[in-house]
């Protein structure tokens, strides 16, 4: 994912559709590379989850209007074979 960062925004910009969270697989990011890139889109908040190996890995980028809680209880993780992550997204209760 470090180097399609670019492509991804481009491809954001170029859509007529504002997303409120963009879910991506394969993302390649370890805990020991994720501070060498950056992987910030404009609006978005960014949550991942690292992988072990030379692919997998996942990764949240969650429109920043939204107050949102990372679910690491949620997680589920098998070396090489499955990485998730998720998030709960807060909303206010409001009256009717």
């Amino acid at each position: 994912m470090p180097k399609h960062i670019d492509s991804l925004e481009n491809l954001l910009s170029t859509m007529q559709i504002n997303f409120d969270v963009i879910a991506i697989s394969e993302t390649r990011i370890t805990n020991h590379n994720k501070s060498s890139h950056n992987l910030d889109i404009n609006n978005y908040n960014f949550d991942f989850c690292a992988t072990d190996s030379t692919a997998g890995g996942t990764a949240l980028y969650i429109k920043n209007s939204y107050s949102y809680t990372s679910r690491p209880d949620l997680t589920m993780y098998k070396s090489k074979e499955l990485k998730s992550n998720f998030i709960e997204i807060n909303i206010p209760k409001k009256l009717i």
